[in-house]
């Protein structure tokens, strides 16, 4: 878990590094994703989530402004931090997900996963 600091652009670096990262990461990459997806018929989006998305406070958008989301220093805080990038990546995925489907972008798929609990060999 990360302590409770800004990175250099004034995101708490939890944020920046388990959610925002994902943002930009998609949005960087969503011509390329186009362009794949037209000469190979299905891209696909994998946004890393976390089961702990499901077990927290409602989502604070405020968490994610910068010099926002001072949750303490606390352990309890840095799960709260951990907790609230999570769950945003579940509501990230899901307003992708709607509007590759309102734009009838039926080769991207957007889809989130919880890497701990995914069976591997």
């Amino acid at each position: 878990l990360q302590p409770n600091k800004a990175s250099v652009d004034g995101y708490d670096v939890t944020a920046s590094t388990n959610m925002l990262s994902h943002f930009l990461l998609t949005k960087e990459l969503f011509g390329q994703l186009e362009h794949a997806s037209k000469n190979n018929g299905l891209a696909r989006i994998v946004i890393m989530s976390s089961a702990s998305g499901y077990g927290g406070p409602a989502l604070d958008p405020t968490f994610f402004q910068r010099r926002g989301g001072n949750l303490g220093e606390s352990t309890h805080a840095s799960y709260a931090r951990y907790h609230q990038t999570k769950l945003a990546n579940l509501a990230f995925c899901s307003a992708l997900k709607d509007r590759l489907e309102s734009s009838n972008n039926n080769r991207i798929q957007a889809v989130a996963c919880t890497p701990g609990v995914c069976g591997t060999d």
